[in-house]
């Protein structure tokens, strides 16, 4: 199904997904890979946008360049 990935919000995470995460439970599912990367500590990354990336989380990909 093609429309099953379309707006996708897609992020680099502190840490890489541990091998069993993928066959958890949809909730569960990648918690080991932590937070998204933000070294600065951002207050307020639900700000971000293509077209204000200094409110832009470091690792939202998404917020940066759209959803997938």
């Amino acid at each position: 199904n093609v429309s099953a990935t379309t707006n996708h919000a897609w992020h680099v995470h502190v840490n890489p997904v541990a091998a069993n995460d993928a066959w958890q439970p949809v909730g569960p599912r990648c918690q080991s890979a932590g937070g998204h990367y933000d070294p600065i500590g951002l207050l307020q990354p639900s700000l971000c946008s293509p077209s204000d990336l200094m409110d832009c989380e470091l690792g939202d990909l998404a917020g940066k360049n759209g959803f997938l």
